[in-house]
């Protein structure tokens, strides 16, 4: 499936015989007569001018007509080329002359066909961040020129398409960009480093943003500023998004500025580059925040090891350098020892001494 836009232009009031008229939209692929869903572009009120259909690759046909409580106009019918038509070529250039802040001059040159129906000049202004009304004319057979003012403003890029038709076929078109004014940029390119080595540099930067840029980017102009030299500056050609600087040496700083018909823009973010055996500002701090981070970790993980060694495997304490070592274990006691009831001596003896003699016989112990 693909996304077709269809657009028209809606009749002046003046011809509107009703105040309540409205817009119906029919499709259907060629050798079909089953019609394609619509669902998208319908309803569609008489202030509409364009709506968004999703139809398949194949050719297709589609078909607008107004309508009104007292009938339906004749239809308007267009023929959508399929994915792998090839469109006839007829034009050999086309080009765009500003005349004013509000007026551009589309001029164009063709192969004379009696094929030719018309010239379809469709024009809208480009952006990155915004999305703006597509605006077209179609002119007769003959004509080679056109001054558009519709929707024209100084400092938007607009993009000028010319296109013939084949009643209702389209022909290849050529487009052509186009500045009805233009202005300085209002921002400069930020460059950044590709490659480093040992003696130089190749820088890399993006575009200038399409809104900030205000015109054709003729040429950039580098600066580069060493430590103890006068600034170098190198020109650049404006369709250039890399260059390479070598024979250098030492810390440069490095800005770059863009430059229109109108004029050169402030100068881009600086850029400090060590060439020389010494790799860029910005890579190292790049490679020392990992390295860092790797030490932190490794040290978190040591104070891990430590506390969970320290509960799984508790420290056994030696036995030698308890307190208990140096305690006396000698026990004293005492025996005594009762002959026909008399006493008749007592032996004090401790654990390590041998034992008390026997009795005598014929005493008793107790």
């Amino acid at each position: 499936m693909r996304r077709v836009t269809l657009l028209w232009k809606s009749l002046p009031r003046s011809q509107v015989k009703c105040s309540v008229p409205w817009f119906n939209i029919s499709c259907c692929t060629e050798g079909s007569q089953n019609a394609l869903h619509t669902w998208d572009c319908n309803p569609l009120s008489v202030s509409d001018t364009s709506c968004h259909l999703t139809l398949p690759p194949e050719r297709c046909s589609c078909t607008l007509s107004m309508s009104n409580p007292a009938g339906i106009s004749p239809p308007a019918t267009i023929t959508i080329p399929s994915t792998t038509d090839i469109a006839p070529k007829a034009l050999v250039d086309v080009s765009v002359t500003a005349l004013d802040d509000s007026q551009l001059e589309v001029r164009w040159t063709a192969l004379e066909s009696p094929s030719i129906s018309s010239f379809l000049v469709e024009w809208w202004a480009l952006s990155e961040t915004a999305s703006y009304t597509p605006y077209w004319q179609r002119l007769s057979h003959n004509a080679s020129k056109i001054i558009i003012t519709e929707g024209v403003w100084p400092k938007l890029c607009y993009k000028v398409t010319v296109r013939p038709e084949y009643d209702a076929e389209p022909g290849e078109e050529l487009s052509v960009e186009a500045y009805s004014r233009q202005e300085a940029p209002s921002a400069g390119p930020k460059p950044v480093v590709q490659e480093l080595s040992s003696n130089a540099v190749v820088l890399q930067w993006e575009p200038v943003p399409l809104e900030q840029r205000h015109g054709f980017i003729r040429y950039y102009t580098l600066y580069i500023q060493s430590e103890e030299e006068t600034p170098e500056v190198v020109v650049v050609p404006g369709d250039s998004l890399r260059y390479q600087l070598s024979g250098l040496s030492g810390l440069y700083r490095i800005h770059m500025v863009a430059h229109t018909d109108a004029g050169r823009s402030p100068p881009g973010p600086m850029l400090d580059v060590v060439v020389g055996g010494i790799v860029l500002v910005d890579t190292i701090l790049w490679c020392s925040i990992p390295t860092v981070l790797t030490v932190l970790i490794l040290l978190n993980c040591l104070q891990w090891r430590q506390r969970i060694k320290q509960n799984l495997w508790p420290t056994v304490p030696d036995p030698a350098h308890s307190s208990l070592s140096t305690w006396n274990t000698e026990t004293k006691y005492t025996t005594v020892i009762f002959t026909g009831g008399n006493l008749r001596g007592e032996n004090t003896i401790s654990n390590k001494a041998p034992v008390s003699p026997l009795p005598q016989q014929g005493a008793e112990t107790y």
